[in-house]
């Protein structure tokens, strides 16, 4: 049976999608229809015993919901180990002047997968090679033969260090990242290579380790959460890899050797001190920035002492319980930097000392 026979209640419910403008109409879609019919989908995929018949489901359901899922079906496919196959079978429904889906911003250059081809075969590989070359400028994956030095991931993560230094370098990284994960999937999924797995996760800590609240300009855990979730929703089949790794835990193979596991928690740890530079401080009183001053590395104590610093020198006061708070300090526990800004503060507060 078609996906259309046994799902007729939830494509009945999608045909009474109602709003006076586009974005009302997502919204109503969104709210009452977008889940069910993603799992539906998500299911009907997975049940189907050969790619010829998951050819045929997407087919199908591109054609009836490509005007808000277009981009679900894209990524899919995408990802699927079927990937040149399915993207040459699917090309008329895919490229159809008739299958224009609302909105569709194509964040990852994904229609340059439709461009014409005589064979199905190495589609993606050569779209993956030009894309990392033009907006990364990494020649390597075009290469037939590469190195067991993985170059590709020196180069990406060289990149990617570049746009954290960036203003608006976030959407940069998670495109590289994106795109990685699908060259990782090709590459080093099956079986998962747990030495590139290692080797990404030190060279990428070692990128983002130097990088202090004067340099650090994009917050590296909050765009890598926001893609993994992000394709966890949009993808039928997750992939296994460090990026992956790093966010959903339930993707992690625990077969795989310790220093891997430990490789994921070290990055994870430096994560969490680094999305501190971009924390609101607004709401901590002045004693308790100066307390995790003391607690933090040498590198993110200039988010602090910036911050109490800023304050005096709008003219904010200590309240009493701050007063107290630092008169309970004992200042010979601190450490020279430490006491050194526990003097300055004393000094611009000395009346109340």
């Amino acid at each position: 049976m078609t996906f259309a026979q046994n799902n007729d209640d939830i494509i009945k419910q999608y045909k009474t999608v109602k709003g006076l403008t586009q974005k009302a109409r997502r919204q109503d879609y969104e709210s009452r229809i977008q889940q069910e019919l993603r799992s539906r989908v998500a299911a009907e995929l997975q049940r189907q015993e050969n790619r010829w018949q998951v050819k045929e489901i997407y087919k199908e359901v591109i054609t009836l919901f490509f005007e808000f899922e277009l981009e679900y079906f894209f990524m899919s496919i995408y990802f699927d180990d079927d990937d040149d196959y399915l993207i040459h079978e699917l090309l008329p429904v895919l490229s159809s002047p008739t299958h224009k889906p609302l909105n569709y911003e194509d964040r990852y250059s994904l229609l340059k997968l439709l461009y014409p081809r005589e064979t199905a075969s190495g589609r993606v590989k050569e779209f993956l090679g030009k894309l990392f070359y033009e907006r990364i400028g990494f020649k390597a994956l075009r290469a037939k033969d590469m190195s067991n030095e993985f170059p590709e991931i020196n180069h990406v993560t060289s990149w990617i260090q570049k746009q954290l230094e960036e203003e608006n370098g976030a959407d940069n990284v998670s495109f590289a990242l994106f795109h990685f994960t699908k060259f990782w999937q090709m590459r080093y999924a099956k079986p998962f290579n747990e030495t590139a797995g290692i080797v990404f996760l030190v060279k990428m800590q070692q990128k983002i380790e130097p990088l202090g609240s004067d340099r650090l300009k994009v917050n590296f855990g909050k765009v890598l959460e926001t893609l993994v979730k992000e394709m966890t929703k949009l993808i039928v089949k997750p992939v296994n890899s460090p990026i992956s790794n790093l966010v959903n835990s339930s993707l992690i193979d625990h077969s795989v050797h310790a220093g891997y596991l430990k490789r994921i928690d070290e990055f994870q740890r430096l994560l969490q001190e680094k999305s501190m530079i971009f924390q609101n401080l607004t709401e901590l009183a002045v004693s308790e920035l100066f307390a995790r001053y003391c607690d933090t590395s040498s590198q993110l104590q200039a988010v602090f002492s910036k911050e109490i610093l800023m304050r005096f020198g709008r003219g904010q006061v200590l309240s009493t319980q701050e007063i107290d708070n630092f008169r309970a300090i004992d200042s010979s526990s601190l450490s020279a930097e430490g006491n050194q800004l526990y003097n300055k503060i004393r000094s611009i507060n000395y009346i109340f000392f």
